[in-house]
């Protein structure tokens, strides 16, 4: 099979065609908000931040925009700069932006389907002087985008994905030989359907902190207000490591500080934000994770 008879293959089985617009409003609406929430979100934690950054390398960061930065310069420093890059469903592209200022790549094309975060990552790019240095387009990328590439870049998108496989399979075919696919992303169950055992464990510790438990999410609720979220995220490491079986593999945790405790009404202090880190680590180490950071080579 050729490259162009596998991408329109991938284009019918994706099945984000007919989602895009419910997709696309949501996302515009979210990226048009101007008033923050007052409910806990980890990504706004350093503490966090520093936690995963350990996992992902032993450094220290107090950022999480700038962890694909350090996992980039550890495990692909025979490679960076990147001379092209592309990323898709990009969002405000801060990671990207980052990734960019470090000179870890030269070129981004940046794909999103909400014209709102777009507007974000164009106003950020002339903020920083890297106009030249991007291309964005507002479009479905499987459809769209037939060149080819120095790194494949999924960043908390590649859980949008309809199809993990179909999605996997057309990143392989995006990249140069020898290129490397970096994926820093959401791996739980698909539509948030966590199991038994980690819901259990979770809320055990999160009665601890005076939390209300998690419950589970209701599927058909959540496909209904946008129809990519988690799609098919239960199938992502099985699809990465049949495309690239080589592909390194750092399971991030979540199992608290997602599942556990983001959006909900909580307000740690330096001390019990230490404690839930140290759970959430725990849990990590037995296999209960949600998200992973993973590079992968095409040979």
């Amino acid at each position: 099979m050729t490259d162009d008879q596998a991408d329109a293959l991938d284009e019918r089985s994706s099945g984000l065609n007919k989602n895009l617009d419910i997709a696309a409003a949501k996302w515009d609406a979210e990226h048009g908000k101007k008033q923050t929430s007052p409910l806990w979100s980890w990504w706004s934690e350093p503490a966090i931040a520093n936690y995963l950054a350990k996992l992902i390398c032993g450094e220290a960061c107090d950022r999480v925009a700038d962890l694909p930065v350090l996992g980039i310069k550890k495990y692909c420093a025979r490679d960076i700069p990147f001379e092209r890059a592309i990323s898709v469903g990009c969002g405000a592209g801060n990671k990207e932006i980052s990734l960019l200022q470090n000179g870890l790549v030269k070129h981004f094309t940046l794909y999103d389907i909400s014209q709102e975060a777009l507007n974000k990552v164009r106003a950020s790019a002339e903020k920083a002087g890297l106009t030249d240095a991007l291309r964005l387009v507002r479009a479905d990328a499987f459809r769209d985008e037939r060149g080819k590439f120095d790194m494949v870049y999924w960043d908390n998108a590649l859980h949008h994905m309809m199809d993990a496989h179909a999605a996997l399979s057309w990143s392989k075919r995006r990249l140069k030989r020898g290129g490397a696919l970096v994926v820093n992303d959401f791996v739980g169950p698909s539509r948030f359907q966590w199991d038994e055992e980690l819901l259990s464990m979770c809320n055990e510790m999160v009665s601890y902190f005076g939390v209300p438990p998690t419950c589970k999410t209701d599927a058909q609720e959540l496909e209904r207000i946008d129809p990519t979220e988690a799609a098919d995220s239960g199938r992502i490491k099985d699809a990465l490591l049949r495309y690239f079986p080589d592909a390194l593999w750092i399971p991030l945790g979540g199992a608290l500080y997602f599942v556990g405790f983001t959006g909900k009404p909580v307000k740690f202090t330096p001390d019990s934000l230490v404690t839930m880190i140290g759970l959430d680590a725990r849990l990590n180490a037995a296999g209960m994770y949600v998200y992973a950071f993973a590079v992968g080579k095409k040979a």
